[in-house]
């Protein structure tokens, strides 16, 4: 919900993009691999202007209330536990217990958002949204606007979420901006 605010009212960013940490059991060919699972919106891989490997990245179009489940995969974990395999598409992934369709294999070169963190499965986030904690949100911004995005995002923030917190300092929210280098 607060990342659609984010994604619909910030009009300097050139694309805005949600993450989002899941954790619980990875099964591939009935076997449980130790793989590091996100779910990202439908527009992420646009965002970060990746195309896959093989097949395709999620689209905007999966990740949607009544979608197809469907999972891409990294190149490593395409290897290790799908054999290399180009018929891995089209075969069945369990993640927290929900079966996802493989539509993608990404680039071999590409590891993850995150610096020192490897992530093999990705899953559009609302196909698990109930069971999804903390979501990031990035912003891919075009040259000299970033610091409108910055005031955007704080104005947004400001009004309409920052008034929903609870007034424990323990588990009020913030917003923090920071390069995607970091």
């Amino acid at each position: 919900q607060n990342y659609c605010l984010f994604r619909d009212n910030v009009t300097d960013a050139t694309e805005i993009m949600a993450t989002g940490r899941l954790g619980g059991r990875i099964y591939a060919e009935d076997q449980r691999c130790r793989a590091g699972a996100m779910t990202v919106s439908g527009n992420f891989f646009e965002g970060l202007g990746l195309n896959a490997f093989l097949g395709r990245t999620l689209r905007p179009d999966d990740d949607r209330p009544g979608a197809d489940y469907v999972a891409v995969v990294s190149h490593a974990f395409w290897k290790q536990h799908l054999g290399g395999d180009p018929k891995a598409l089209g075969k069945s992934i369990t993640v927290k217990e929900i079966a996802f369709t493989i539509v993608g294999v990404l680039p071999k070169n590409f590891l993850g958002p995150q610096i020192g963190r490897t992530i093999d499965v990705y899953v559009p986030i609302s196909a698990v949204h109930p069971k999804v904690g903390v979501v990031g949100i990035m912003a891919r911004i075009g040259a000299c606007h970033e610091q409108k995005v910055q005031e955007q995002c704080g104005m947004l923030f400001q009004r309409a979420i920052y008034p929903h917190t609870t007034n424990d300092p323990e588990k009020s929210l913030s917003i923090v901006f920071e390069a995607a280098g970091r």
